[in-house]
């Protein structure tokens, strides 16, 4: 297994991807991988737009150019604005003319997909999704947005874990291995329509930054499964070369051999039964 090792700034998954979803579980939270994004856009100085449905503001480490925006939903209907869903589509266009405004890369995260989900239908939140992703070939630059997805929160089986996952052009599946490793899995989907798949191991190093290895399986040189079984058989299913030429010299009863060159001629033995009359060529038939 071939490893290599990267920081989150250099990782070489983090590919050109318009829409990326981090798959977390219960096992493997995912915000240590969207804090490395943010880590990754301030090194680059890009514009950043977060999103908060689920964490505070304490759980990141802010600076002049990442924008908060907080969309927690009033189900209680407590506050005088009640209308969740058409806020998060304001926040969106607050985002989408903010992004205008700055004249480069902007990246834009969200902290849980399945709390806004909770207020928002799925067509409305695609929409908005699309109206930042496709403003690259526009207005915007560099639109980049990634999103957290709590496995447990939105079943495989539900239409928005589906839909989420076909509109997605990168998919970082988070798992924890029985042996306590935290493995990434990379999907990332290219311009021709083909999938590109990697693992990554993950990892703190002494000064707590999130580290990556790249694994990768080596040659696979295995026998044919057909050697694999006559191993594993309790009986003797092939035979030593003095039993192949033992078995080469056996002569079958049903087999003529001749000494003489035939060139080419057919020979051919009459049966006991075999009627050589020629006058009457039916007799045999009892007529």
């Amino acid at each position: 297994m071939e490893k290599n090792m990267c920081s989150a700034g250099n990782t070489g998954w983090r590919k050109r991807s318009d829409f990326v979803i981090i798959k977390d579980n219960i096992n493997f939270n995912g915000l240590a991988i969207l804090k490395s994004f943010i880590e990754e856009g301030k090194a680059r100085n890009v514009a950043i737009h977060l999103i908060l449905s689920e964490y505070e503001v304490t759980n990141f480490d802010l600076s002049p150019n990442i924008v908060i925006h907080k969309y927690f939903p009033d189900p209680w209907r407590l506050l005088t604005i009640n209308d969740d869903q058409k806020n998060f589509e304001l926040m969106v266009d607050n985002i989408f003319n903010q992004s205008l405004t700055s004249g480069g890369p902007v990246l834009i995260l969200i902290d849980s997909i399945a709390s806004i989900l909770n207020y928002v239908d799925l067509h409305t939140f695609c929409s908005c999704i699309r109206k930042l992703t496709t403003a690259n070939n526009k207005d915007i630059p560099v639109a980049q947005v990634v999103t957290l997805l709590h496995s447990e929160l939105l079943p495989e089986d539900s239409k928005e874990f589906k839909h989420l996952n076909y509109i997605a052009t990168t998919q970082i599946n988070l798992r924890l291995e029985p042996d306590k490793r935290t493995m990434l899995d990379l999907v990332y989907r290219q311009l021709n329509g083909k999938f590109q798949k990697e693992t990554y191991s993950c990892q703190y190093n002494s000064t707590k930054e999130l580290q990556y290895e790249i694994i990768k399986d080596p040659p696979k040189n295995k026998k044919p499964e057909s050697d694999n079984i006559l191993v594993k058989t309790t009986f003797k299913l092939t035979l030593e070369e003095k039993e192949k030429e033992s078995r080469r010299q056996v002569i079958l009863p049903y087999i003529k051999t001749s000494n003489k060159e035939s060139k080419g001629r057919i020979y051919y033995e009459p049966d006991a039964n075999d009627d050589w009359d020629d006058e009457d060529p039916d007799d045999d038939l009892e007529i």
